[in-house]
């Protein structure tokens, strides 16, 4: 009987610290460079700007948008660069380290060359913060993933919320 009590005393510890942990935010608004070479679709981009606002709980069920812009080469008839829009939905993730947040959910992409946006791309975004408020941001876009954009201006934070 005394083993019993202990190993249920047991599994009500490890059963309430699942529930002691809290939602975590995510929130982005930021530019990044990305290495040199660095294409998607086989277009060249050196950088990104994201925008990310999203709640993740705790057993892996998030809430939030995320706008991210990849900046294209300039088009040399029309001296506009040829950008690369995501905006996605996140609905998923996970909060493995205390500066380390990886969102999933679903995205649209418009190429920037007039034709239609694609719909329902898988997307995966990783923030990696650091002692600055900045960092890394990588990107898997349906079956691309982007070397890790360093952020140069803006900020990136995820921050666990009280309860």
């Amino acid at each position: 009987m005394k083993t019993l009590s202990i190993l249920f005393v047991i599994m009500l510890a490890v059963a309430g610290s699942a529930y002691a942990q809290s939602d975590v935010s995510a929130t982005t608004a930021a530019d990044g460079a990305y290495p040199a070479g660095t294409t998607f679709s086989g277009l060249p981009i050196s950088g990104l700007d994201i925008g990310t606002g999203v709640l993740l709980g705790p057993d892996g069920v998030a809430e939030g948008h995320v706008a991210i812009a990849l900046f294209g080469p300039i088009n040399p008839v029309t001296g506009a660069p040829q950008n690369v829009i995501v905006e996605g939905m996140i609905t998923g993730g996970s909060h493995s380290a205390a500066n380390v947040a990886t969102l999933t959910g679903t995205a649209s992409v418009n190429m920037g060359n007039g034709a239609p946006p694609l719909t329902g791309v898988p997307l995966v975004v990783t923030i990696t913060t650091n002692l600055n408020g900045q960092g890394t941001v990588g990107l898997v876009i349906g079956s691309t993933t982007l070397p890790n954009a360093s952020v140069t201006q803006g900020s990136l934070s995820i921050n666990e919320l009280p309860e």
